[in-house]
């Protein structure tokens, strides 16, 4: 993904404004809406329902317009040019359809992760529809399509487009009807929309290098978000089982994997520039390399370990108590490790 915008040393923007969103959704410059120059990409494996499908497009206004026959022709096609609105067959294989729009989404596949997609079949059924909105989809629809339902979910879609989430194993269109309790969540992200760009010529939508490049950074520093809120639990339930005498029931593995999590995080933080995480993200893997090599890990250990998950949480979110947890967390962590320093340790946990 070519990516030639400028990167600072502390990227920790978690989104855009509301008040960007908002000027986003107006419609185009005199309300007009044209598809002259929109780059559809169109998977089925039927090519009379191609043919009908591409027939449609034309009567909307579509002119140009890839056909694929087989799943497996995707990454080709969008390798080689941008496609600004993919309309992608369920039918043709169910699994790599959703696998193949997860590649999308997660900057796997084609030029651009934040294309419009929208989904076909025959047969809608819950289960199918929840696995293709798991996957990143815009939208479902089900055939047959007729021209005047495709006219509307696509012209909804230039206007009304949902922002981005992000969590552990997601990025695409936020589903939520409503915010999370307590507001311990970032705000939706306002990502490009070449549809909307060449179909209104609204700039605020353009996605180009610079804009996707910064789009992604923004996925990614809330991806960190995310690790550190869902390590912040994984941290709190072993820091309950040592409070109640229960270490033998922490195994290794689990340890392990944190560890991992931690790594992971810390490689993100870095390559993202986050510099205000960086010194916090090292006391992190300090502390949990001591939880692993510790004879019997103590609740303070995990205690700490926690708050260095929520400073990191806090800090990327702009939390008014931000700079507070990540002073408290690097003193106690200093403290920690100064004292156990001279404790007798054992070889770390087996992978």
């Amino acid at each position: 993904m070519p990516d030639s915008s400028p990167q600072s040393n502390d990227n920790l923007s978690a989104g855009r404004a509301p008040e960007a969103a908002a000027q986003r959704r107006a419609p185009g410059p005199g309300g007009q809406v044209s598809y002259d120059g929109v780059e559809v990409l169109l998977l089925d494996r039927d090519l009379a329902m191609r043919h009908l499908i591409r027939s449609a497009l034309v009567g909307i206004g579509f002119r140009s317009v890839v056909e694929c026959r087989a799943v497996q022709e995707i990454q080709a096609k969008v390798a080689q040019r941008p496609v600004d609105l993919m309309l992608l067959d369920l039918d043709t294989d169910t699994a790599q359809v959703c696998e193949t729009i997860r590649d999308i989404r997660n900057n796997r596949c084609g030029l651009n992760p934040f294309v419009v997609v929208i989904a076909m079949t025959w047969t809608p059924d819950r289960t199918m529809i929840q696995q293709t909105l798991d996957a990143g989809t815009d939208d479902v629809l089900a055939k047959p399509v007729s021209a005047a339902v495709l006219k509307e979910r696509v012209r909804n879609l230039v206007l009304n487009r949902k922002d981005f989430v992000v969590t552990a194993d997601y990025v695409g269109p936020d589903r939520r009807q409503e915010a999370r309790p307590g507001g311990n969540d970032l705000p939706a992200i306002v990502v490009p929309n070449s549809l909307r760009f060449k179909a209104t010529g609204d700039k605020e939508a353009m996605a180009e290098a610079p804009q996707i490049g910064d789009a992604l950074r923004t996925v990614r520093t809330h991806r960190v978000f995310r690790s550190a809120l869902d390590l912040s639990g994984q941290i709190h339930k072993l820091e309950r089982l040592a409070q109640a005498n229960r270490q033998t029931e922490i195994t290794p593995l689990e340890l392990n994997g944190i560890a991992d999590q931690v790594a992971a995080m810390t490689g993100a933080i870095r390559d993202e520039g986050l510099g205000k995480l960086v010194p916090i993200a090292d006391s992190m893997a300090a502390i949990i390399d001591g939880i692993r090599t510790a004879e019997q890990p103590t609740p303070r250990q995990f205690e700490i370990l926690r708050l260095h998950s929520l400073a990191i949480a806090a800090t990327i979110q702009e939390n008014d108590q931000a700079a507070t947890l990540i002073g408290e967390a690097l003193n106690r962590a200093a403290a920690l490790l100064n004292r156990s320093a001279a404790r007798p340790r054992k070889v770390a946990a087996a992978r």
